[in-house]
């Protein structure tokens, strides 16, 4: 049986500047994009904006008072009791509650106490309290004897925090053990923070490129002077070395003649490249919006993926889609017998032989013919030097492991969907 989510909070508004806010939102889509039924409980009042339109609100009263230091003022057990009475209702069908500084935040007193109350009286329910700062609050150094049932360890939970380097400072200020907290990293969904067209989140989507290691884009017409056979060469040479490959080519103004039939025959190729349908998309066929041209924001939105751009073209003036995907941040792979592309790209470019358009030696109208002794062996040396930068280069090493392992579908299966069951022995 799926287990039923809670993100519980004392919000009363849904300020999309506010960490703990853009956080709990997150955790909202995540769990609804795994398939989990999510409620959110907020304080009476609240009006529901983004993430929060797509789930179940229930309210509980507000407080008589919001203090920001420990302060046990007249009307405060009142407020608990009233809690209390609203979770006993709010909380009746849920499994697993996720709050936010619950237990850290002066504010929330009122809360935190009739949380524990009911945490203790339900013990079949998991609770994961997040906390966003390392250093003990008020609420566990002030010597009161109120307080004392506020400075242990939450029944039934895990603290969880951000970064593994400081779980011994949050057990020590939680006064919790350290296999009590539970390590999270903040996820950031890149189409929306980068502001990805509604096409390209699904192209993202359907073709999983977030997970793969090497994403490679090649916006061109599809005449075979574009060689886009070489590129797709280099993604299957990169599988060789182990790599997920996603391969996008945004084949725009390619719906006749020839260029229809160059699509068929590099499609025939794909699977004596050992590539499949996943891993090799053209756009025209992807989407019909996409079917005569890709709109200049999703080229865009593309190339702020691309983490790698081969430049096989046997022919240019200048190469506006090298420079762009150098501006998003791509390794460069450039035709070296295409001696113009090394004026203009210099030397922050790794050079290859793909043939050209030019006599390579003369400066001369002609042609340059490579002829591989073993095709497949040039493009695992290819494929090897571009492997070496994804590893090596700390720019692009970090760029893609911060797209893989910190997209919020990653980080919900990886390390926020075990803790539902840690109480079942599953996590």
């Amino acid at each position: 049986m799926t287990k039923r989510v809670c993100i519980l909070t004392d919000f009363y508004e849904a300020d999309s500047t506010y960490s703990l806010n853009i956080i709990a939102e997150a955790q909202i889509n995540m769990a609804l994009d795994a398939g989990y039924p999510v409620v959110g409980v907020v304080s009476e009042g609240f009006k529901p904006v983004r993430a929060w339109e797509r789930i179940e609100l229930r309210p509980t009263p507000p407080p008589k008072e919001r203090k920001n230091h420990v302060e046990f003022y007249p009307q405060i057990g009142d407020d608990v009791k009233a809690t209390k009475a609203a979770l006993d209702e709010v909380l009746a069908d849920v499994d697993v509650i996720i709050t936010h500084d619950l237990i850290y935040q002066s504010a929330i007193m009122p809360l935190n106490f009739a949380a524990r109350a009911w945490a203790q009286q339900n013990p079949h329910a998991v609770w994961l309290n997040w906390v966003h700062s390392a250093t003990p609050s008020p609420i566990w150094t002030t010597k009161d004897r109120r307080l004392e049932p506020l400075q242990r360890h939450f029944p039934n939970s895990k603290v969880c925090f951000p970064n593994s380097w400081d779980v011994p400072r949050v057990a020590r200020a939680f006064r919790c053990e350290i296999s009590d907290v539970a390590v999270v990293p903040h996820p950031t969904n890149v189409p929306e923070y980068l502001g990805f067209q509604d096409v390209t989140k699904r192209l993202c989507q359907e073709r999983d490129l977030l997970n793969a290691d090497v994403i490679m884009v090649y916006p061109v017409r599809l005449d075979r002077g574009k060689q886009v056979e070489k590129v797709m060469r280099v993604a299957a040479a990169l599988k060789h070395f182990g790599k997920s490959v996603r391969v996008i080519c945004v084949d725009f103004h390619s719906t006749g003649g020839d260029k229809v039939d160059y699509r068929r025959d590099l499609k025939k190729m794909m699977p004596g490249l050992g590539l499949n349908e996943a891993e090799v998309t053209f756009t025209s066929e992807f989407d019909e919006e996409l079917h005569l041209r890709a709109p200049r924001e999703v080229v865009r939105d593309l190339m702020l993926l691309c983490n790698v751009f081969v430049q096989a073209s046997v022919s240019e003036t200048y190469s506006l889609i090298a420079q762009e995907a150098g501006l998003c941040g791509a390794f460069l792979v450039l035709n070296r017998d295409f001696p113009a592309f090394r004026t203009i790209y210099g030397q922050h470019a790794s050079y290859f032989q793909f043939s050209s358009a030019v006599n390579a030696l003369t400066g001369e109208d002609g042609t340059t013919e490579v002829n591989y002794d073993n095709i497949d062996d040039y493009f695992r040396n290819v494929a090897g030097r571009v492997a070496y930068e994804l590893q090596y280069n700390p720019v692009l090493a970090q760029r893609t492991r911060i797209r893989k392992e910190r997209n919020p579908a990653y980080v919900f299966k990886r390390y926020i969907e075990p803790l539902f069951y840690f109480k079942d022995g599953l996590a």
